[in-house]
């Protein structure tokens, strides 16, 4: 007669097999957590970098756009505050941002900057995944304007501020001779300034001079186009002329070649070697250059000059601004 014997399991494999078992559904269950905690930072990751790289170009966008729109602002709102805000708020506008905030301050005088604040939001991509779905960024920018109280790019004559009063002020046509000329000369003079910084005269009315001249600074003349009007000189001129032969004295652009910065004076004006002391500046729009009558026709004009310093509350206005970001 045959035995069967009943295998029994040992009850401490029982208890490894089952140790073993829930081993195994700890690991997959802790795999299941690491991978849904990687995602999630995988998913974090691609959001930050790229709706994050949305929001830069944004914010860059922003601060360019109240960059822009604040200097726009500040060519106008020193005469004008309604003009300066209008001015801002279409630049922003046509730069994206209709709704941007224009804010008319005084610096140094009344209302002589303008701030602007542009805010942008935009709708995130990733990060939605995690619950953001906008990001919001905020620029400012003010710029300030005032009279000029340095700059570089002048041209190194003085002129004698009568020239503008009894030549019957902007617009007006009005002929500069050299002070030794003669005939004619009276009230609109100008004597030949010596550029400071070692620049050559000839140079300097070419380009404008490179160091600054400052109001209330003396500065030693010379007998450069002393009595006539050199050739050089004519030359020079007559090429700013021919670089925008279509601009007028009403509609020529910031930094046009035609718009000579020019220091002016009270008083007749010296004899070279004395020296003179800039008291503004005035802007003048070349027209023509009659070499043969020794004179120098055009117009002044109000102006910004690219490169120069606010003065201060007593600089005199005579129509030459700088404008700038301050902020």
């Amino acid at each position: 007669m045959t035995s069967h014997r009943h295998m029994r399991a040992h009850p401490v494999s029982v208890v490894r097999a089952w140790i073993h078992a829930r081993a195994h559904r700890g690991e997959r269950g802790q795999a299941l957590v690491l991978l849904a905690l990687l995602t999630t930072v995988m998913v974090g990751a691609a959001g930050l970098a790229i709706d994050g790289g949305r929001l830069y170009v944004n914010r860059t966008n922003a601060q360019r756009t109240t960059d822009a729109a604040a200097l726009a602002g500040a060519q106008t709102v020193l005469h004008n505050q309604e003009q300066g805000i209008a001015d801002a708020k279409a630049y922003a506008a046509a730069n994206g941002d209709p709704n941007a905030k224009v804010t008319v301050l005084s610096i140094v005088r009344a209302h002589d900057a303008v701030q602007v604040t542009s805010t942008w939001t935009s709708k995130a991509g990733f990060l939605r995944l995690l619950g953001i779905t906008s990001g919001t960024v905020t620029a400012s920018s003010t710029a300030q304007v005032g009279p000029a109280g340095g700059a570089v790019g002048i041209i190194p004559w003085a002129v004698n501020d009568d020239a503008f009063t009894a030549s019957g002020g902007y617009g007006s046509y009005v002929g500069l001779q050299p002070a030794q000329s003669g005939g004619g000369s009276g009230s609109f003079n100008f004597v030949s300034i010596t550029p400071p910084g070692g620049q050559s005269y000839a140079d300097a009315i070419k380009n404008g001079v490179t160091s600054p001249i400052l109001i209330g600074t003396s500065y030693p003349t010379n007998t450069f186009d002393g009595s006539a009007i050199s050739p050089a000189t004519a030359d020079a001129l007559n090429a700013r002329i021919a670089a925008a032969p279509a601009e007028t004295y009403s509609s020529f652009a910031v930094g046009s070649p035609r718009v000579l910065f020019v220091p002016v004076i009270g008083g007749d004006i010296p004899n070279a070697p004395s020296p003179v002391v800039p008291s503004a500046f005035r802007a003048f729009f070349i027209e023509r250059v009659d070499q043969a009558n020794n004179t120098i026709w055009g117009r002044f004009v109000q102006a910004t000059i690219p490169q120069g310093t606010i003065g201060d509350i007593n600089t005199p206005d005579k129509g030459v601004y700088v404008v700038k970001l301050i902020k």
